[in-house]
């Protein structure tokens, strides 16, 4: 790759600062080949080859590095000493191995992303089983993305397996109030049977404000030996956040979770085509919870699993407050446990829902589709509801408006309805049509225009129209 001519050589200089400048000033690379220790704070804007060599900055010493750097997975920097290594040069990819041994690699992610601040970049984690108990911690970061090969699954080569064993509720990743957070490709198992914390947490920090344009993919998340994760992945207080193409599986509470208070925001979501599996056992109480506003979810997969708890795939327990603006489509749900009862498949609060060409499987004695009290503006179209016997397909809290459904496919209806929409339409499994409305009456609420466009008269005899006349 380079010539002999290409280098300046480090052996012949008795000073790292003079190796340097040397290189600089010819405008060629430096080869490390030995160890340099306690090196007070400079700069080197020199292209680095590492060939065996090191740099240790001194204790309270930063060594800013802002050329390219050319080298293996080996130890090149040493911060034993208490000093700072900064790059702010052109670098493609940073390694962790770059800061000492796979003894924990959260310690050497964290390095990495120290010395990639406030310019960003990419970590790379190659291949291999690694053991992590330090959290690693992106928070107030800008442009930092951890890469790994891929999250394994059936059939696949070798990946990134990460080995989480800390305990208590400790949270693996955070990258709270992070601008263009991106993790992808690897796999987190937490293993400590104590543990109960998050897998992920994208929210807010306390210096700074909300984690903007973050993205997690192809990523598997699992919990094993008793622990749980008692959230997946935070983005309570997120914004534009895409969470694609994972594994979320195995022993948690919540898989993802949006706003924590009714007061909170978490807005411009996307989770698509993501897996989520609770059958592994656990207290799964929802795969996906209080979404925020302009939400999209996506082509998932919802496996209800045998999870103890309510088993919900998309739940809201906020009121409604600051839930606006949410779509569930194209998403399969099913593989209840046999003998399943009880239970709510989505509750629906808020306003500005739409359901739509979904698989929505329910269990026994359960429901597919709960609307909270006062949730408002919510269309159901184009899905199909496999109800299993006892199983309800709505359910309507008090003050629903403006519910409509039509052109849904229900394998069952002898348990359609409990309660009743205040405002809407119902397209039933025979196709009949219902609305509902306030209580003047079916005749202020449905509105039927002759060709001329003026209202029609309507005949009700029973609540059902016996006839028109129309101008």
């Amino acid at each position: 790759m380079y010539g002999d001519a290409s280098f300046v050589n480090d052996y012949t200089f008795t000073s790292f600062t003079s190796a340097c400048s040397a290189a600089e000033t010819t405008g060629t690379y430096l080869k490390l080949t030995k160890e340099w220790h306690s090196l007070t704070s400079q700069s080197c804007a020199a292209n680095l080859v590492f060939r065996g060599g090191r740099l240790q900055p001194s204790f309270g010493g930063v060594l800013t590095l802002s050329g390219s750097v050319d080298a293996g997975l080996g130890q090149i920097f040493d911060s034993s000493a208490g000093g700072t290594i900064k790059l702010t040069g052109r670098i493609v990819e940073a390694y962790p191995q770059w800061w000492g041994p796979n003894l924990n690699i959260g310690t050497q992610v964290n390095q990495a992303i120290a010395a990639l601040a406030p310019y960003g970049g990419k970590i790379v984690i190659p291949n291999g089983t690694y053991s992590f108990s330090t959290p690693i911690n992106a928070d107030d970061s800008r442009g930092i993305t951890i890469e790994g090969s891929g999250a394994p699954t059936g059939g696949s080569q070798s990946a990134v397996y990460m080995i989480w064993t800390a305990s208590g509720n400790a949270t693996a990743i955070s990258a709270r109030s992070s601008a263009s957070f991106t993790m992808r490709g690897l796999q987190i198992i937490a293993n400590s049977p104590s543990w109960s914390g998050k897998w992920v947490d994208l929210g807010h920090s306390s210096t700074e404000g909300d984690s903007f344009n973050s993205r997690i993919a192809q990523c598997g998340f699992f919990a094993v030996n008793g622990g749980s994760a008692s959230i997946g992945i935070d983005l309570s207080k997120a914004t534009q956040a895409n969470i694609e193409h994972n594994n979320i599986s195995g022993k948690f509470d919540v898989g993802i979770r949006g706003v924590e208070n009714a007061s909170d925001y978490s807005n411009e979501v996307v989770i698509r085509e993501n897996h989520f599996s609770s059958s592994t056992g656990g207290s799964t109480s929802s795969h996906i919870l209080n979404p925020g506003q302009a939400w999209l979810i996506e082509a998932n997969i919802f496996e209800m699993g045998n999870a103890a708890g309510g088993r919900r795939a998309i739940d809201c327990n906020n009121a409604g407050t600051a839930t606006r603006g949410v779509t569930v489509s194209t998403n399969w749900t099913g593989d209840w446990p046999s003998g399943a009862s009880g239970g709510v498949l989505i509750r629906a609060c808020g306003t500005g829902w739409v359901v739509s060409g979904n698989q929505l499987a329910g269990p026994g004695g359960g429901s597919v589709l709960e609307l909270a009290d006062r949730t408002n503006g919510v269309a159901v179209y184009g899905n199909s509801f496999v109800v299993a016997p006892g199983a309800t397909s709505f359910v309507f809290g008090s003050g629903v408006d403006n519910f409509n459904a039509f052109s849904n496919a229900y394998s069952d209806s002898t348990s359609f309805l409990r309660g009743v929409p205040a405002s809407g339409t119902i397209a039933d499994a025979r196709g009949a049509i219902t609305v509902y409305g306030p209580g003047a009456g079916l005749s202020a609420t449905l509105v039927v225009k002759g060709s001329s466009g003026s209202n029609c008269n309507l005949a009700l005899v029973n609540g059902r129209i016996a006839s028109t006349t129309c101008p």
